[in-house]
């Protein structure tokens, strides 16, 4: 209990340190920043601490982490001081807000620590993996971190999440085996909050009431965290004992192969039942996958346990979306006068900030949200210049030195990744049944899609109609779909080309090839449609905002060098969840199209990255689009509100349907909150091997900077690299597969597996010193796995070559001799 309060503390500190910085950062969101604090504290904290020990001169350590936030509190005190007045009119007013943003942060807080405390074993899937990142951001004196596995190696992978909650568990004085699951529920109050605040930011500058953008703010919350895919309906029928085998057949989601009523009112199958609602997406020949990919959403991540950088990133995605809508209702006018002023300057340096901190720690956001604030700047531009060219002219100005700067903030971590990317190809025959693809997006589909018709309906009642608005609109969402038949196209007609990328398969004809692409287009149609018609909305909006140059709402918050036009925030508002929702179908149709290129030559990870930012992207649109069309219905026709009352039952439907699976596979996993609470994800190691748990205690304690042990190396996703991963000192090789998929190939390290073996079994200490001087080894662990796996029968060669450390019933640390 304990390590928890000083971790919340810990928490706040740094979010009260950020918030005054923020307040004068977002003047024009009404929560002045409050619900981005947080995430915005850790940033500001991390951040320097990360560049400092990029360099020879700084190390990584406490003493500099404390002197970075001597500095954020110096800067803070600062503004706050100069500031005092208005933050003080601010808390008067908004104590509301603060208050329902707070109970939000420390209620998801403390639902998740319930769960993880009776689920904190770190021990299944990836979690030793991401436990090895967060621990080498520890042990490492300079970053890039010491890659665990790969001894002599920095880690080639995202790791600024792990640095921050790493960094985080450090300042708060708690063991990584807490802090890690305390960043599990952590990153879920985070995104709680953030989502929660970007909701009713909108809805109040949209004309809403503080009552209903917080009604909102909490629907934000159930949609982002506390809802799964369509799945969880079906569990609910399968576990009833409803559907006949040929509807399970044809309904063909692996895992789920008829009707098998449950003696509980969950699934009581042996296993992991609730894995399945995250493959959903597959096409199967033969019992072969052929299309096996991942649509995992953000509560089955949190249950789960996996401290991934697509999960970590949930909260900071949420800051910039928030950044990108106070730049969206501002008054600043985009191109380079607002990039050279010193208030439009401080702004894209923010942006830029926190764009390329996603960057950092999920690669995968980076361009996707880079697009997202090049939108906002190109449709505030085209609000207010009177041709596209010079609108295009005057986005660029502004989007491109944003996002160049946000590379350059963080040029140490690009320098020093080394991507397996090989490139990006075009998706062939296998795609999306339809069927599926409703099954993950159907039921916040059925709530966009009224929101986009009445947005559209209400638009075009004005004048003008602005065509080119509704050809640029078109343009959009069909310009993948035309860069895929480009692609496909030069295909055809250059066929060794397409042998040679996909191997040999068979190239297509020109007339093949062209009716693939209708096809593909006919398969896509209704999202292009949606997406331009969500598109042409929010133009439509952000132009109906502006005005005339004139005089700037509210100066005294603005350079006076910073030329500003009549604007009206409230329009430009109601283009924000449109935008949103224009991103999101474009990753879904992208995902149609497009695949990166990796060691697993599928799209997998497409879809699972794409379609995890798509979900957080809904859920914002989800949650706006019932409020909106809440409060229109009321006042609309008798022959609107009669169907609206049919959309409304589906819409309830759905959300119970979606709330199933969350109920059940949360009592499944922690086994109904049974057994005794405990937030120490390595204390089941102390119910296995004692011994080994107490060793890794020692080495934690006694290791020195340069240290570097070995250890058995076996399968992926088991209990070898336990002692690596546990205390973040490199060993020889860990998870080989793993390695192989960071770094693209083997060649890195080559030799270091049969090194291992020979090391552990060969008789002559001769041969096993020479293993040892190659890699730098210091200490030598002898435990259960070693033993088993190499056929270690006594110590006398370990006798030779060092000194016993540490010993402890089945497990002895051998000190290298020098």
């Amino acid at each position: 209990m304990l390590d928890v309060i000083v971790w919340l503390l810990a928490v706040e500190l740094l979010g009260l340190l950020a918030f005054p910085i923020l307040f004068a950062l977002t003047p024009w969101l009404p929560d002045r920043g409050y619900t981005l604090a947080k995430p915005a504290g850790l940033l500001l904290a991390f951040y320097p601490l990360w560049l400092l020990a990029s360099s020879p001169l700084v190390s990584n350590g406490l003493p500099t982490l404390l002197f970075v936030l001597l500095a954020l509190a110096a800067a803070s005190g600062l503004v706050a001081w100069r500031l005092r007045a208005d933050l003080r009119d601010f808390l008067q007013r908004e104590w509301r807000v603060v208050l329902l943003s707070e109970l939000v942060f420390l209620g998801v807080f403390a639902l998740w620590a319930v769960i993880k405390s009776h689920d904190a074993a770190i021990n299944h899937t990836e979690q030793p993996m991401d436990f090895a990142f967060l621990n080498a951001t520890l042990t490492s004196r300079r970053f890039p971190p010491q890659d665990p596995w790969l001894a002599g190696h920095t880690v080639s992978y995202y790791y600024f999440g792990y640095l921050i909650f790493g960094g985080l568990t450090r300042l708060a004085g708690i063991s990584t085996a807490v802090g890690y699951n305390l960043a599990l529920v952590l990153v879920a109050a985070l995104a709680a909050v953030g989502i929660f605040g970007l909701v009713m930011n909108t809805v109040r500058l949209v004309g809403g009431s503080l009552r209903a953008a917080a009604l909102t703010g909490f629907l934000g919350v159930l949609f982002l965290l506390g809802v799964a895919n369509l799945v969880s309906g079906l569990e609910l029928v399968r576990a009833g004992g409803g559907g006949s085998p040929e509807l399970w057949q044809w309904v063909d989601i692996k895992g789920l192969d008829g009707p098998l009523k449950s003696s509980n009112w969950y699934p009581s199958e042996p296993g992991w039942w609730w894995w399945r609602a995250t493959r959903v997406i597959d096409t199967v020949q033969g019992g072969r996958s052929l299309d096996y990919t991942i649509t995992e959403f953000p509560f089955f991540s949190f249950l789960l346990g996996d401290l991934h950088p697509h999960v970590m990133s949930l909260p900071f995605v949420l800051m910039f979306l928030g950044l990108v809508l106070n730049y969206l209702v501002s008054p600043a006018r985009p191109g380079w006068r607002w990039l050279i002023s010193w208030g439009g300057a401080r702004d894209a340096l923010v942006i830029a900030l926190a764009l390329g901190a996603l960057g950092f720690i999920n690669l995968w956001d980076l361009p996707v949200f880079a697009a997202l604030f090049a939108g906002a700047a190109m449709a505030k531009a085209y609000s207010v210049q009177d041709t596209l060219g010079r609108a295009a002219k005057s986005a660029l100005a502004t989007a491109v030195p944003v996002v160049l700067l946000a590379v350059v903030l963080y040029l140490p971590f690009y320098l020093s990744f080394d991507s397996q990317a090989k490139g990006i190809l075009p998706v062939k025959e296998y795609i999306t049944r339809p069927f599926h693809f409703l099954v993950i997006w159907g039921l916040f589909l059925l709530i966009a899609v009224p929101l986009v018709v009445w947005e559209l309906a209400s638009v075009l009642r004005s004048r003008p109609r602005r065509w080119q608005t509704a050809a640029i609109a078109l343009a959009f969402p069909l310009l993948p779909w035309l860069v895929w038949t480009l692609v496909e196209g030069v295909l055809a007609v250059v066929p060794w080309l397409d042998c040679v990328i996909y191997k040999g398969a068979s190239p297509c004809t020109a007339p093949e090839i062209a009716g693939m692409a209708w096809r593909r287009l006919l398969h896509l149609l209704p999202l292009i449609l949606l997406a331009a018609a969500a598109v042409y909305v929010a133009l439509r909006r952000v132009h109906s905002a502006a005005a005339e140059p004139g005089p700037a709402p509210a100066p005294e918050q603005q350079s006076q060098r910073l030329k500003h036009f009549q604007w009206d925030a409230s329009a430009a508002a109601r283009a924000f969840p449109l935008m949103l929702l224009a991103l999101a179908l474009l990753l879904l149709i992208g995902a149609e199209l497009f695949y990166l290129v990796d060691v697993f030559n599928n799209r997998m990870n497409t879809i699972f990255k794409l379609y995890y930012q798509a979900w957080l992207l809904l859920a914002v649109v989800g949650s706006y689009a019932l409020y909106y069309l809440g409060s229109r219905y009321s006042r609309a026709s008798a022959w609107i509100r009669i169907p609206g009352y049919v959309w409304a039952g589906l819409v309830v439907v759905g959300m119970v349907a979606l709330v199933y699976y969350p109920l059940a596979a949360g009592y499944t996993k922690t086994s109904g909150l049974a057994g005794k609470a405990t937030l120490d994800g390595l204390a089941y190691v102390d119910r296995e091997s004692p011994g080994e748990l107490q060793g890794i205690q020692w080495l934690k304690k006694n290791h020195r900077p340069g240290d570097v042990i070995v250890e058995g190396v076996g399968d992926d996703y088991s209990s070898y690299g336990r002692v690596s991963a546990s205390t973040g000192i490199p060993t020889i090789l860990g998870w080989v597969g793993h390695e192989q998929q960071w770094r693209g190939s083997s060649k890195s390290f080559e030799g270091r597996l049969q090194a291992v073996e020979s090391f552990y079994k060969t008789d002559s200490p001769q041969e096993a010193e020479v293993i040892l001087r190659l890699y730098e080894v210091t200490y030598i662990i002898v435990g259960p796995r070693e033993k088993a796996k190499y056929g270690i029968q006594d110590a006398k060669k370990f006798d030779a070559l060092g000194d016993v450390a540490f010993q402890e019933g089945d497990v002895v640390i051998y000190r290298v001799r020098r």
